[in-house]
């Protein structure tokens, strides 16, 4: 059973995919030029659900296992179409006589094999992995006072627990690696690069031959997906801030809730973006940025609400030092997270 969900991920992600064709349909919100967001709201939603669910203590491995396999069956359903994509990448091979294009493929299918690889880094293993087996195990959330990496997890590990519960140990790596593609095909469909498709796929190829893609797919911590939507959002802003009817802001802002949400580093380009929405501020459009702000941050308190409850800080253990009798080892682990963070 692993091994076929391992199998079926890629075809619970082509599900998300034609899902969104179909969405697009009957709401248009300019799907091709917005993939990778469409992306980060319906993982940013099955995590605000695990989330929520944990908060109120509420039965959900029933309701996760259906949602892997409805956008596989929807996947299934658009089999056609998924067969011709398919075959149509085959041919694209055979005809291109680029040489860099075939490296290029050679690179996406190397890095594909990695993501279905163990896990060995001791992150991974401690608590990227570790908490969300630790919740599937004792039935949900749990106080902990003495596992200090714990303090520090956030919706990636609730991902994680997602891949957990539907038996993918992978999760984080799989779906890393088809952020990369998106971010690909992000740069592709809002035009970033000259028309030349030698030149595009020169920079896809500098792109995938960093060496630090090879370690951030390896690991199951959620690092690689945040940086390439936080990226992707500021391209898109900054492109199209003057022609504000082009942004879909509810899945741009909702991108970013996700990113620091999975990543409390990324909380800076939240602030960046919504300064960039300033410029929109005397127009109806900054009534709708302030409404999906407030809406999003009804989602999202479970989260630091239970944090304080917890432990009397809502993004423990960051703000322990502001107590009348703080902990002097979370202290410490909080300045050593920030000194880590700034040599790293």
């Amino acid at each position: 059973m692993l091994i076929l969900n391992k199998f079926l991920i890629i075809f619970f992600f082509s599900g998300i995919f034609y899902f969104g064709k179909y969405l697009n349909k009957k709401i248009l919100f300019n799907f091709k030029e917005n993939l990778i967001f469409f992306y980060s709201l319906i993982l940013f939603l099955i995590a605000a659900f695990i989330n929520v669910s944990f908060f109120f203590n509420l039965e959900h491995k029933n309701i996760l296992n259906i949602l892997f396999y409805a956008f596989i069956l929807i996947s299934i359903l658009n089999y056609k179409n998924l067969l011709e994509n398919i075959k149509s990448f085959f041919i694209l091979i055979k005809e291109e006589k680029n040489k860099n294009y075939l490296v290029l493929i050679f690179l996406i299918l190397i890095y594909l094999l990695i993501s279905y690889l163990p896990t060995t880094d001791p992150d991974s293993l401690d608590y990227h992995l570790g908490a969300p087996d630790k919740w599937l195990k004792e039935g949900g959330f749990f106080k902990e006072f003495y596992w200090l990496n714990y303090r520090i997890i956030g919706f990636g590990e609730f991902l994680n627990y997602f891949g957990l519960v539907v038996n993918i140990k992978n999760f984080a790596s799989i779906t890393q690696f088809i952020y990369l593609i998106l971010f690909c095909h992000f740069l592709k469909a809002n035009n970033i690069f000259a028309k030349n498709q030698l030149e595009q796929n020169l920079i896809y190829l500098a792109l995938l031959s960093m060496p630090i893609i090879l370690s951030l797919i390896f690991s199951q911590k959620f690092f690689l997906m945040p940086c390439l939507i936080v990226v992707s959002s500021l391209i898109y802003c900054l492109k199209n801030i003057k022609t504000p009817k082009k942004i879909n802001f509810f899945l741009i802002i909702s991108s970013i809730y996700f990113s620091f949400l999975v990543k409390l580093n990324f909380i800076v380009y939240f602030f960046i973006i919504n300064i960039l929405f300033l410029k929109l501020f005397k127009t109806k459009t900054f009534l709708k940025v302030i409404l999906y702000n407030i809406i999003l941050i009804i989602i999202i308190s479970p989260f630091y609400l239970r944090n304080f409850i917890f432990y009397g800080d809502p993004i423990s253990p960051f703000l322990e030092f502001i107590k009348v009798n703080p902990d002097i080892s979370y202290v410490n682990f909080a300045n050593y997270l920030r000194e880590y963070e700034t040599d790293t």
